[in-house]
């Protein structure tokens, strides 16, 4: 039985109401910095495995003898991230299979990198890597990547917050004379000479 001096313990209803309030209102700061962590995440992820396929590629030219494709592959127009490295007569000698990142994550080609910005995507898809390892002119005849742009559309994360990459693919007729068929993954944001993310 209870007496007059025993006191019930527990939360009333407006403190319980301000504990609610206050983790609602961090769970929606740690949610929309979670998320941004997330798709930068994947568009480094995404550009990294660009990367390993443009070097798998160029290294297989040099190591079988002959000239090596590095192949993005397009959906109706539409780059659905996958990528292949064939020989130029069409034997397969590595695939990467579509992610499930199309729609979220972008490239954007380009067949030249001598303008920043740069211009708007091309609708090309092939560099060729000689025997020596060097950008060489694509069979059938095509324009050659020469950059990548990898990021997130706008309408899922704005442009400040994104963390856009960029592969460049060093040949020759750039003008990086003894650079032919190096790939660098930079970053397009990075202006200071001595930074090692800057593009060249």
């Amino acid at each position: 039985m209870l007496t007059s001096n025993d006191k019930a313990s527990g939360f009333t209803i407006v403190e319980l109401a301000v504990v609610i309030v206050v983790l609602g209102v961090f769970l929606a700061i740690g949610v929309s910095s979670f998320r941004q962590t997330i798709l930068n995440y994947q568009i480094r992820a995404q550009a990294e495995s660009i990367l390993n396929g443009l070097q798998l590629a160029r290294s297989s030219a040099v190591q079988r003898n002959q000239a090596v494709q590095f192949v993005l592959s397009i959906s109706g127009g539409i780059y659905d991230l996958g990528w292949r490295v064939q020989t130029e007569g069409g034997e397969l000698i590595q695939t990467k299979s579509p992610s499930n990142l199309a729609g979220r994550i972008t490239l954007c080609p380009h067949s030249t990198s001598t303008a920043y910005p740069l211009p708007g995507c091309e609708n090309i898809t092939t560099v060729t890597f000689s025997s020596l390892g060097r950008v060489i002119d694509n069979t059938p005849a095509s324009n050659t990547m020469a950059t990548i742009d990898v990021d997130v559309p706008s309408t899922i994360m704005p442009a400040d917050e994104s963390a856009d990459l960029r592969i460049r693919i060093l040949w020759t007729s750039l003008g990086k004379s003894g650079s032919g068929g190096l790939v660098k993954l930079c970053n397009p944001s990075v202006s200071a000479a001595d930074d090692v993310r800057k593009c060249p």
